[in-house]
């Protein structure tokens, strides 16, 4: 707050407010004591200047000011100078001339040995009337700096990129905890009453007509949307592509394939070709599609899919790669050992992301900012560690929970247990009634855990847990049936054959992380 105002030129006040004559109070000023000077001088003082000669005169009339403003300013300090067209007869004659001023007076400020730093145009949306010419519609300011040594601080005046602080509208699924996670309006998660209003007037629109959960979610979602434009919109398909409710969008950006592997067999087809084919289902006509590591099979539909929609093709290792955790694409390189989310997996997803951020022209992304957003990146519920003052009873244990519900999400599991040599380790196990228990065990293995806990009695649909631990004693695993996570938990602590912290990992499904996670937090 400002305390003490001096109409006098002063260091010992917070500030100096002088009215007068700029002419005259400017010589009371001491050399090299002013930081930045911002002038908008007068066009034609009130005075009608008819020729070229008059216009000379004012300019010669400033002159001394100049002289003046160099004197004070400091050798680091700017000089900024706002002005527009000088017009040479009154503003109604249409056959008045135009003098850009920005252009005079840039040679009297290179004649004081100014340096220009910046030509910036203020451009505003009406102007005086005129028939002969354009109304003038903007004026210049130039920003001229006393030495090379002069301050700038960009960052406070920073205009944000185009979508880079922008507004994003999201639909994905399944959630993890909360439904509303799957929906975000401008940045925010839709509220209760709002997606309770909106599936009410879809279910009213629908009139009893035929319809999934999913797609009447999906009409709500986009009928939110459409009465909140933001600047971008990301989907993530539900099921599959070719016919998946959010398929209808006709243009897009880019599309993400990420790697495709065996799941929901039921709906997509028993193998990687069946499932491919429905995948690619989301490439349209003339569109980007960036492609993430993929099996052979996978790689050569997408091509071909790509070719016959005329589709531009990004894939991964092959217009793209990640070696030694850096992000390699023409000349650009990333690093990605600042990601905040674990595992190897995770900088190919990434990477995948930055190929559309780099395709995408419109999107202008300033790639070093990049390096201030990687730490803060989360994703909940992919291996990611309980806070111990979560579970306070279990204070000896080490909690992991992971979604992990096939065998592509199991691979990428073992793999990061196996990268830290994690010994003696206990799992805590429920697989969907669809899910391809016995390949899923036979991936487990290879982790070699301590103690396998299979559940019952969750709330999702799951596998017979007795299924499960008959495959598991017949691969030589050390399992039990236990009827909840906590009473899992309880026996892990009670095993008095690991001294250490023991680790544990929760996972097989979103819903049992979910539930889980729900009744801790």
């Amino acid at each position: 707050m400002t305390k003490n105002i001096s109409k006098k030129y002063s260091d010992n006040h917070d500030c100096c407010l002088i009215e007068g004559d700029v002419f005259k109070e400017i010589k009371n000023l001491p050399d090299c004591s002013v930081d930045l000077i911002v002038s908008s001088p007068p066009y034609n003082l009130n005075k009608e200047y008819e020729t070229n000669k008059a216009f000379e005169i004012y300019l010669e009339w400033l002159t001394p000011l100049l002289l003046d403003l160099k004197r004070v300013l400091k050798d680091n300090g700017s000089i900024c100078w706002q002005v527009g067209n000088y017009v040479s007869k009154k503003s109604n004659n249409t056959n008045a001339e135009i003098f850009p001023l920005d252009i005079y007076f840039y040679e009297k400020f290179k004649a004081l040995d100014f340096k220009l730093r910046n030509r910036v145009i203020w451009h505003f949306r009406s102007g005086l009337h005129a028939q002969n010419r354009f109304s003038g519609r903007y004026e210049t300011m130039l920003w001229f700096t006393k030495t090379d040594d002069f301050t700038f601080n960009l960052d406070p005046v920073r205009v944000p990129q185009k979508y880079q602080g922008k507004t994003v509208n999201i639909y994905r699924s399944p959630h993890l905890i909360s439904f509303n996670e799957r929906i975000h309006i401008k940045n925010k998660q839709v509220s209760d009453q709002y997606l309770l209003d909106i599936l009410e007037y879809v279910k009213e629109v629908n009139d009893k007509q035929p319809i999934t959960f999913f797609e009447i979610i999906t009409a709500a979602t986009f009928y939110m949307f459409y009465k909140n434009l933001a600047d971008l919109t990301i989907l993530e398909v539900g099921l599959g592509g070719q016919f998946d409710a959010t398929n209808i969008i006709e243009n897009n950006m880019v599309s993400i394939i990420s790697t495709i592997g065996i799941d929901h067999k039921e709906f997509l087809g028993r193998t990687i070709k069946a499932i491919a084919n429905e995948k690619v289902g989301i490439i349209k006509k003339k569109s980007c599609v960036i492609s993430s590591k993929q099996t052979i099979t996978a790689k050569r539909i997408i091509k071909k899919k790509c070719e016959e929609m005329k589709s531009s093709l990004y894939q991964y290792n092959e217009n793209w790669k990640v070696k030694n955790n850096i992000f390699y694409n023409d000349g650009l390189q990333i690093n990605l050992e600042k990601i905040s989310l674990i595992g190897r997996h995770q900088y190919i997803n990434v990477s995948c992301a930055l190929m559309a951020c780099i395709k995408v022209k419109k999107l202008n992304i300033d790639f070093k900012s990049l390096y201030k957003i990687f730490p803060k990146m989360n994703w909940p519920g992919r291996l990611e560690k309980v806070n111990a003052n979560l579970l306070p009873k279990y204070s000896n244990l080490e909690c992991w929970v992971d979604v992990a519900h096939n065998k592509l999400g199991f691979t990428v599991l073992v793999e990061w247990i196996q990268r830290l040599k994690m010994k003696n380790f206990y799992i805590i196990l429920a697989l969907g009634i669809r899910k391809d228990y016995i390949n899923i065990l036979k991936v487990i293995k290879k982790a070699n855990p301590k103690i396998l806990f299979v559940l019952k009695g969750e709330s999702f649909n799951s596998h017979n847990p007795k299924k499960i631990k008959a495959v598991a004693d017949q691969l030589r695993m050390h399992s039990f049936i236990s009827e909840s996570i906590f009473e899992a938990l309880y026996n892990i602590k009670k095993d008095k054959n690991i001294c250490d912290k023991k680790k544990v990992v929760i996972t097989g499904s979103i819903g049992l992380v979910g539930n889980f996670l729900a009744k801790i937090k």
